[in-house]
């Protein structure tokens, strides 16, 4: 696999973002980087209904799937990535 960013995979990263299937988190993070941060702000940018329902799913599958193994939201990786890609875009504001 390439580790050229690719911003036409951004919208397929995001809707995995909001996926039940936690083991694609790993992968996911390794994609959400510093060269790709653009991307992804970007995008949600331009689909700001879209990224709210994306981050409500990640949040909703956290609480039903896998708040056992990560009581605490905040140390689930889903919610690190989303968290990544919000503080870019509000630095990108300054």
């Amino acid at each position: 696999m390439s580790n050229t960013p690719d911003k036409w995979t951004t919208p397929y990263i995001i809707q995995l973002i909001g996926e039940y299937v936690h083991e694609l988190l790993p992968i996911i993070d390794k994609k959400v980087n510093e060269s790709t941060l653009e991307f992804y702000t970007e995008f949600i940018n331009e689909n700001p209904k879209y990224w709210q329902k994306t981050e409500s799913r990640m949040v909703s599958y956290w609480n039903a799937y896998y708040r056992h193994r990560y009581p605490k939201l905040k140390e689930y990786l889903g919610f690190e990535i989303v968290n990544r890609i919000k503080k870019t875009k509000a630095q990108q504001r300054l």
